[in-house]
């Protein structure tokens, strides 16, 4: 009899419940996949658009005026800026930049206006917006201060975490005086009551500030433990500060972003949540959470951060996973549409940011896919310069900005892409549960995949007598799209298992799948 299964992006990856326990459309491992529309497909890869960058980035952003638009990336002694010809230095006259890897660069845009700013060096400013313009010492801010991070909120920077001379006050949070449209502030000083400027320490708990971002009127403070707001409300006090969550906080700085209006997607120290700055929900509980906390770099995790993909309707989680890795490895992804989760490899990224991506020739000949197979759109990787791409820094190996989502390969280097589920629910009749006792005998797959004609995706099938019994896996046999209906593998075991892989530079997308499956006695 033929087992279908459809629906196979419904659920996405699930590693924290056992296989025999989930929905038949679920996958108990993958990578390099993603799911939407209740469909499988394998991830673009990235390319390198323009060329080396000048200095090894660690951090990228994009800065713009009404008549041009540049890609600014840091590194830990330079900055430069990219107008889709050049790449121009725009360090500070005064030298060399002293960041480093583990605190890196925050970079917020304040009213149009680039503000950098890496923990070490007094707070930098962009502005004017120009290639022939440097960067400059943030004016009217203390030169004896530091902060771990600075964020834009209304019209006030926000600093967290300062240090005054030698003197760290690591709950503090400091406002500026409120500036004029295309202006920098004129005041951080507390003491001047003809100013707005202030600083509140959030002392109620151990934590450290590390992070803050705006949601709507209000700005969210993220400690290591607790999450605070701010909000303007004028007169003395100038701002408000009350506790959202006194359960939650955030893992480290650039571990929140807002993926749309009024939500913040947060990574802590024991779980990744959403909130609307009153109600929280976790969207890797009872799917990936325990495995992917395990699995971070304890040594490293300063080295996480969270970027969405607003193209794809995506946030993605990197991090440094597995003992030794330096940068980030892996991007746990989270489809804010679906709720699915799965994971992409990264290669030694220490940022990203979405932004505009012109200067980009649109080609046909890359696409070799036929009219009726393609399953992208029409030029849809590089047609859109106002759409906002990803573009994300390698400092290191080969130091590279790369293009996210390009290509059927990782910079020119085949990925292997694949999904897996182990115990495929077998249920002889509708009304009766999946049989876990007896013996089956699988003798085909039929999937149903699409992409590139000609293609090749690898099929195992497997087995397992036990559930807490790994798979044994068949040899693959090959499925070329366009070509076969079915592949012809044979395996028998109380429960079954199946696996879809491509290892080439081809696209693919799978909808769904059957299994010829007959019992084969209870022994």
């Amino acid at each position: 009899m033929l087992i279908p299964v459809d629906m196979v992006g419904r659920y996405g990856i699930i590693y924290d419940a056992r296989p025999q326990e989930l929905p038949k459309e679920a996958w108990s491992a993958g990578n390099n996949v993603r799911f939407r529309n209740f469909f499988v497909e394998k991830f673009l890869g990235e390319s390198q658009p323009w060329g080396s960058p000048s200095v090894a980035p660690y951090n990228v952003a994009q800065a713009a005026t009404p008549a041009a638009a540049f890609w600014v990336y840091a590194g830990l002694a330079a900055v430069y800026c990219y107008d889709f010809s050049t790449h121009t230095d725009i360090t500070n006259v005064g030298g060399a930049y002293s960041a480093t890897a583990d605190e890196n660069w925050t970079m917020t845009n304040f009213q149009g206006i680039p503000v950098l700013n890496n923990s070490v060096d007094v707070p930098q400013v962009w502005t004017p917006v120009s290639a022939a313009q440097l960067l400059v010492d943030l004016p009217n801010w203390n030169a004896l201060w530091k902060c771990k991070s600075m964020r834009a909120f209304r019209q006030f920077l926000v600093a967290m975490d300062i240090t005054k001379s030698a003197t760290q006050y690591p709950q503090m949070v400091k406002w500026s005086h409120p500036a004029a449209a295309g202006a920098v502030p004129a005041s951080w000083d507390e003491t001047d009551d003809t100013k707005d400027a202030g600083e509140y320490e959030l002392g109620d708990s151990l934590g450290f500030v590390k992070d803050g971002l705006p949601l709507r009127d209000v700005f969210v403070i993220y400690k290591e433990d607790t999450v605070w707001g701010m909000q303007y409300v004028g007169g003395v006090k100038v701002m408000r500060f009350f506790k959202i969550f006194n359960d939650a906080g955030i893992i480290n700085k650039r571990c929140v972003t807002e993926f749309i209006n009024g939500q913040h997607f947060v990574v802590s120290q024991e779980d990744i949540f959403t909130h609307d700055g009153q109600n929280k929900r976790s969207v890797v509980e009872k799917k990936v959470l325990r495995w992917f906390m395990s699995q971070i770099d304890s040594d490293k995790y300063s080295r996480m951060f969270v970027t969405q993909v607003p193209g794809a309707k995506e946030v993605w989680a990197c991090a440094p996973l597995g003992d030794g890795q330096e940068f980030c490895n892996v991007a746990l992804v989270w489809n804010w549409e679906d709720g699915t989760v799965t994971f992409r490899d990264l290669d030694d990224i220490a940022g990203a940011r979405p932004g505009q991506v012109s200067g980009i020739p649109a080609t046909w000949d890359p696409d070799s896919t036929t009219w009726d197979t393609d399953v992208s759109g029409w030029d849809l990787r590089r047609a859109a310069a106002a759409a906002r791409r990803l573009m994300m820094a390698r400092p290191e190996t080969t130091s590279k900005l790369l293009l996210a989502d390009e290509t059927a390969a990782f910079d020119g280097t085949s990925m292997t892409s694949y999904v897996e589920r182990a115990a495929v629910p077998i249920a002889w009749r509708a009304e009766k549960p999946p049989d876990l006792t007896s013996h089956k005998l699988l003798t085909a797959v039929w999937p149903r995949i699409e992409g590139t004609n000609g293609g090749v995706v690898r099929v195992y099938a497997g087995y397992q007598n036990r559930p807490e019994d790994s798979v044994t896996w068949e040899s693959p046999v090959n499925y070329t799209i366009g070509t076969d209906e079915f592949v012809p593998i044979i395996t028998n075991g109380r429960l079954l298992a199946v696996k879809f892989e491509s290892v080439t530079d081809i696209d693919w997308r799978l909808h769904g799948y059957e299994l010829e499956v007959q019992k084969a006695g209870s022994f």
